[in-house]
């Protein structure tokens, strides 16, 4: 038979109340991964935008290669816009469940961040 000393004691009585509370809070952010992820299905007949492609041939030190989305570098084109905007609307759209979570990860950064910078 062991002798049970106050140290082991407290020690045994430590570690018990860490699992506890570790196995409440996971319990909670299980619940609230479960409400988004049951959201996030909830938007699943939302499609994603589709790139039209227009193949171009590109050759640059004697190697060709064709790149059927070339045309998405003019930054002037209304239908480069136009697939941008369409494209930020939809990670908008299947994001936004994720919003409240997003604000508790950026405060939990800024948190570990010491505020004493005053430039780059």
């Amino acid at each position: 038979m062991q002798n049970y000393t106050p140290a082991r004691f407290a020690i045994l009585l430590a570690t018990c109340a860490t699992l506890f509370f570790t196995a409440c809070s996971s319990n909670e952010q299980g619940k609230r991964s479960e409400n988004q992820s049951s959201q996030m299905y909830l938007k699943k007949d939302l499609q994603a935008p589709v790139a039209n492609q227009q193949p171009k041939e590109l050759t640059i030190h004697g190697d060709t290669r064709i790149d059927p989305y070339y045309w998405l570098n003019d930054r002037d084109d209304p239908e480069v816009t136009a697939y941008l905007e369409a494209e930020n609307d939809y990670a908008r759209n299947m994001m936004s469940h994720l919003a409240g979570f997003e604000d508790e990860l950026y405060d939990e950064i800024i948190g570990r961040i010491k505020q004493t910078d005053l430039s780059v």
